[in-house]
C-alpha cells in the first residue's frame, strides 16, 4: 500500500505522499465499476486485507474537468477544462452520485494542495 503523506497533528491523513514512487506498485480495488458496467468478479470491499474500510455513505473521486473527462458525467462543475479536482460522491441505493452541495476541491499548483471550491 502507498505511504500516506505525513501531516503533523493528522495521523490518518487520507492521501498518499505525492512524492513517492509508484514503481512496482499496483492498486487493489473492490466493487469495481466503470460507468454502468460492474465487474462481478471483483472482490467485495470487506474481502480486502487489511480491511480498514469504514462505510461512510460515499466515496472521494479524483478527476479532471473537461468534455472528455468529468464533464461527461454531468456534474456541472464551473471550472476550466483540465482542472484537477477532488469531489465527494454520495452513495444512494448502491450507486455513487454527485449532488449539489457535495464538497468539491480543486488542485492548486502554487500551494500543492487541494482547496475548497
Amino acid at each position: 500500500m502507498p505511504a500516506r503523506k505525513v501531516v503533523p497533528g493528522f495521523d490518518n491523513y487520507p492521501y498518499v505522499d505525492s512524492n513517492m514512487s509508484l514503481n512496482g506498485m499496483s492498486l487493489r480495488a473492490c466493487d469495481f465499476q466503470v460507468g454502468t458496467i460492474h465487474d462481478d468478479n471483483s472482490l467485495s470491499c470487506d474481502q480486502l486485507t487489511p480491511n480498514t474500510i469504514d462505510d461512510d455513505n460515499g466515496s472521494w473521486l479524483l478527476g479532471v474537468t473537461g468534455s472528455s473527462a468529468l464533464d461527461h458525467w454531468g456534474y456541472k462543475l464551473k471550472l476550466p477544462a483540465g482542472t484537477q479536482v477532488l469531489l465527494w460522491l454520495t452513495a444512494q441505493n448502491g450507486n455513487l452520485r454527485f449532488q449539489s452541495g457535495n464538497p468539491v476541491y480543486r488542485y492548486d499548483t502554487n500551494s500543492g494542495h487541494y482547496v475548497k471550491v
